[in-house]
């Protein structure tokens, strides 16, 4: 079969015609890629954002709850203390009504006075007794007390604490925000110059 001629004008309209889809296809696929970097760097920043105020809440209802065990804490505390009070008045009447009493009535019926001699030291002994076991309680309570006291101290500095991390997790986000609008900015003028 012969081979045929084809037209120079016609072979350089084909190639043209080539040419021209070939840049209509890169560019169509350009921009879909613009596109695609643009709507990417916006969704991790977008992304970013949630994630620390996901944090931010997180981190308030946490320091809201160290708030809220603090003072409970407090109040342990002062409940502990007006406790130790009330024991110290149950036991004065207690070595009142049974001590004291007690003690009365066999001096009595021994007829021994109760204000001197070695009864009056033995009223003494009783009372000293007594002055040390109202110490004893009254150590025991503010004990315990200052025990709640502290409690409620940590729980204050930890609701602090939680905040300061909220804090640092929004700066941080927004540096990291900037860097991902960088990067993407930079990867949308790398597929602009390679067009």
């Amino acid at each position: 079969m012969p081979v045929k001629a084809i037209p120079v004008a016609a072979a350089v309209a084909s190639s043209t015609a080539a040419a021209t889809t070939a840049a209509a296809t890169t560019s169509w696929l350009t921009y879909a890629s613009l596109a695609a970097s643009a709507a990417g760097t916006a969704a991790t920043v977008m992304g970013m954002g949630g994630q620390s105020r996901g944090y931010d809440t997180a981190a308030e209802y946490n320091a809201q709850i160290r708030e809220r065990n603090e003072k409970v804490a407090k109040q342990q505390a002062d409940y502990r203390r007006l406790i130790g009070g009330i024991q110290v008045v149950d036991f004065r009447e207690q070595f009142r009504r049974q001590i004291e009493g007690a003690t009365t009535v066999a001096f009595a019926k021994a007829n021994v006075q109760g204000d001197t001699g070695t009864a009056r030291l033995i009223m003494e002994e009783n009372a000293r007794e007594a002055d040390q076991e109202i110490a004893a309680i009254k150590m025991q309570a503010e004990n315990d007390a200052m025990g709640f006291q502290e409690k409620a101290v940590n729980e204050g500095m930890a609701a602090n604490l939680e905040r300061l991390y909220a804090r640092n997790m929004r700066s941080s986000t927004r540096y990291r925000q900037m860097a991902a609008v960088v990067s993407g900015a930079s990867k949308f003028g790398s597929l602009l110059a390679d067009a």
